[in-house]
């Protein structure tokens, strides 16, 4: 478990990794065989064991992954790999057993971001795996636990089968990633048939205008926000109106996390204090930081005057 900053949710969560199975070389985040190295090419060698995350890019919001970004500083903690097809096979997934009992331990009921380095619906994640963790958070009925994907596809086919099994976990919300219409029109029809106790859309990051009209009925969360980090594209205060508008026409909360880095208002250049997040920077009519009834987000920060191991436990 880990403090975030992310607005809309309490802690995050990450028992599933990955590790080298073998010796390797990293030649700009590509993983290379040690027998390639001397024919030309100069890597970072990576010991077999090498520990961090994966994920593998599927779409334009992908582009600018915060998660990439931070497993490609391998001297920190990461494996220095980047997020692509043909450094899956060089990787074996794992559970971190002290991360993955943690939820079993901790006191203060909480919203939990599980998977945010990685897509627990991912095809790279055995099924094994995924029931595992699923169990566990169905297991730590305290707390409330938002699961990301941008594999709604796969993740119906998977909540069908735990159905089966145990029913449909009343603390595990099933949410879906949605950038632009294709997006949309691609993943959201799979999301609104999830069997979940609560289905949610992220908007984020927005690169064009979205209509959720006609989904709005059957999903019961949204979140909207601009891009921020390296290379970020720009967000349009339009389309936080427009979705503003949408969601409260239907009945459906919605968070507004952040403008991003550049925003704009038609053509106009907005001037935000970092990634936009401060709800008093924006048009009051687009202040809206909603959560589902009965949901609320615990303050930041230390809680109780708690430090340090105290905290992590509570």
């Amino acid at each position: 478990m880990a403090k975030t900053n992310i607005g809309w949710t309490d802690d995050s969560w990450n028992p599933l990794r990955y590790r080298t199975k073998t010796d390797l070389y990293v030649i700009n985040g590509r993983a290379t065989l040690p027998w390639n190295i001397g024919q030309g090419l100069t890597g970072v060698k990576l010991p077999a064991g090498t520990s961090g995350h994966h994920c593998e890019k599927i779409s334009p919001g992908c582009a600018h992954c915060y998660s990439c970004a931070m497993n490609a500083r391998k001297l920190s903690w990461g494996t220095g790999l980047d997020y692509v097809p043909q450094n899956t096979e060089h990787l074996e997934p794992y559970l971190d057993e002290e991360a993955f009992n943690a939820p079993l331990r901790w006191k203060r009921p909480r919203m939990v971001f599980p998977f945010s380095m990685t897509d627990l619906f991912g095809a790279w994640v055995p099924e094994e795996l995924q029931m595992r963790l699923m169990h566990r958070m169905a297991d730590a009925s305290a707390h409330t636990f938002q699961v990301l994907t941008k594999r709604p596809d796969i993740a119906v086919r998977f909540m069908e089968k735990f159905k089966a099994l145990r029913g449909v976990p009343p603390n595990v919300w099933i949410g879906t990633s949605v950038e632009n219409k294709l997006m949309a029109e691609q993943r959201m029809p799979w999301l609104i048939v999830c069997p979940a106790a609560k289905r949610f859309v992220s908007y984020e990051p927005a690169l064009e205008l979205v209509d959720f009209k006609k989904w709005l009925p059957y999903i019961h969360w949204g979140i909207i926000g601009g891009e921020s980090g390296t290379g970020a594209r720009g967000f349009q205060i339009e389309w936080a109106d427009a979705t503003v508008k949408d969601f409260a026409a239907a009945g459906v909360p919605l968070w507004v996390k952040q403008m991003g880095k550049h925003c704009y208002q038609g053509t106009d250049r907005v001037v935000l204090t970092g990634k936009g997040e401060d709800p008093k920077e924006w048009p009051e009519e687009i202040r809206c930081q909603q959560m589902p009834e009965g949901f609320e987000i615990k303050p930041k920060g230390k809680q109780n005057g708690q430090t340090g191991t105290e905290a992590l436990q509570a």
